[in-house]
């Protein structure tokens, strides 16, 4: 017998610190911002990706996805950074469920999160049908693989790649310190 795992892509996560806490508050005082899934906070517009001060994050964003996609996706393209913008949320902001059309991969850098400052969780692409073929099934304990949600309790300098198609949310913050993340997306680089 042996069991053999099927249709997963998972989440790539590594930890690298990048010093962007006064760059994030510096483009929250300067760019209005917008709404788009967050539901109080605050959402840049999009980021100059030739900002000399992105380069160092954007070279590792790109670098670790290129590592994600060999190891997991095994894609024969590469992928650039195509969008990157900064998102803060205060205590009582969340940002809805969203998937991210247009790009191949996505992803969070964890600028300054503070404790209870909301997780972000990911809800499985066949959570309807988990729900109507497993509803009256106790579990014994819950994993990534029989939960309908699973969630990454993140620290500072803490980045994750996954799909574009993965559909998350974050948690309202319960801290009375700022969470402040940089999100991106990732498309076939340009030949």
């Amino acid at each position: 017998m042996s069991y053999n795992m099927m249709f997963t892509s998972g989440v790539w996560k590594t930890n690298k610190a990048f010093n962007l806490k006064e760059y994030c508050l510096s483009i929250q005082r300067k760019d209005e911002g917008r709404v788009v899934s967050n539901r109080g906070g605050y959402q840049s517009n999009e980021l100059n990706l030739k900002d000399p001060k992105l380069r160092p994050l954007i070279s590792h964003i790109e670098q670790q996805t290129e590592q994600y996609n060999r190891e997991v996706w095994r894609c024969l393209d590469t992928f650039e950074v195509n969008g990157l913008w900064v998102n803060i949320n205060d205590k009582g902001n969340s940002n809805i469920p969203h998937i991210h059309p247009r790009c191949h991969f996505s992803g969070v850098y964890y600028v300054d999160k503070p404790k209870d400052s909301g997780n972000i969780i990911f809800s499985r692409p066949d959570s309807d049908l988990i729900n109507i073929f497993f509803c009256d099934v106790k579990r014994e304990v819950s994993t990534s693989v029989n939960s309908e949600e699973w969630f990454f309790d993140c620290v500072n300098d803490d980045m994750i790649v996954f799909p574009a198609f993965y559909k998350h949310r974050v948690d309202v913050s319960r801290s009375s310190g700022q969470r402040i993340s940089m999100s991106f997306n990732l498309t076939v680089k340009s030949k």
